[in-house]
């Protein structure tokens, strides 16, 4: 997985949060991420973006509530099997 899949607007209306969720939902979605893929860590990715570590963290949270995604303590964060109607719904909704 490259960690180059990602950016944030920080000039832009919408929360930085907001869009890096957006993002990873949007990349599992339409194929770029697959199930099992292993994202970056919090502080990789906070570092490439230039963000606070605690607004990944919230990502990540938020994430695997929702059943995108699931942590492994001290082995990673791993992307969830999408059905394909949760899959068509979202994409649809997009």
């Amino acid at each position: 997985m490259s960690i180059k899949l990602f950016s944030v607007n920080p000039y832009s209306s919408e929360p930085v949060y907001k869009q890096l969720k957006n993002q990873i939902k949007k990349a599992l979605l339409w194929g770029t991420l697959r199930s099992g893929e292993q994202l970056p860590t919090i502080k990789e990715l906070s570092s490439f973006l230039s963000i606070n570590p605690n607004t990944v963290a919230r990502v990540f949270r938020e994430l695997n509530l929702e059943g995108y995604i699931k942590s492994e303590p001290g082995v990673g964060t791993f992307i969830l099997a999408v059905s394909e109607e949760r899959n068509y719904r979202e994409k649809k909704n997009n």
